[in-house]
């Protein structure tokens, strides 16, 4: 997201808003106090950050793209590079805790921030027994957009989710299993 024109003054006023300040108050915060961080990855979601001081430290106004427009907040954990990890969105997690099995699947990348499979893929399961298993998540939306399909013979699930998702079930072949899109180690 590109920043406005004058961003710093909006951000300003929006603090006087906040904790009351009238601007004319020499106490109050002025534009030289706030410092901008820089773009972040926050979730998916790329999100810049302005520093202030406070009476307790330092907290941030972050500033997010929002239906075409932009949103602001305040924050009192300082900007973290959350850089979309290597893994986030490039691969599915399946537990199934009665095998005690834990598998990876890795996605596709369909291009443009969309990480996948193109049609439902047959995922072999404990015991030679299969699911059909979709997904799809698309970081070039704010926010990351996330689906999950699954297919258990006649029995089928589609949830759409933002950001990640978690879905668990009791399948017919091994019980219940849990399957994740959007994780960090």
């Amino acid at each position: 997201m590109t920043l406005p024109e004058g961003i710093e003054s909006e951000v300003l006023g929006y603090l006087h808003l906040e904790y009351g300040e009238d601007p004319s108050d020499p106490n109050a915060l002025k534009i030289d106090d706030i410092e901008y961080q820089g773009e972040f990855d926050v979730a998916g979601t790329p999100t810049h950050f302005f520093g202030y001081p406070t009476s307790s430290g330092q907290e941030w106004v972050t500033v997010e793209a929002f239906d075409g427009s932009y949103v602001l907040g305040i924050s009192l954990t300082g900007p973290k590079n959350l850089t979309i990890h290597s893994n986030l969105y490039k691969e599915v997690k399946i537990w199934i805790p009665e095998y005690e099995t834990d598998m990876t699947i890795p996605l596709e990348d369909f291009g443009e921030g969309g990480h996948g499979f193109p049609d439902y893929k047959s995922v072999e399961l404990p015991g030679g027994n299969a699911i059909e298993l979709l997904v799809e998540a698309y970081t070039d939306q704010s926010p990351t957009s996330v689906t999950v399909g699954i297919k258990d013979g006649e029995n089928e699930l589609y949830v759409g989710s933002y950001v990640g998702a978690t879905v668990s079930l009791e399948t017919k072949q091994v019980g219940y299993i849990t399957i994740i899109v959007g994780y960090i180690d």
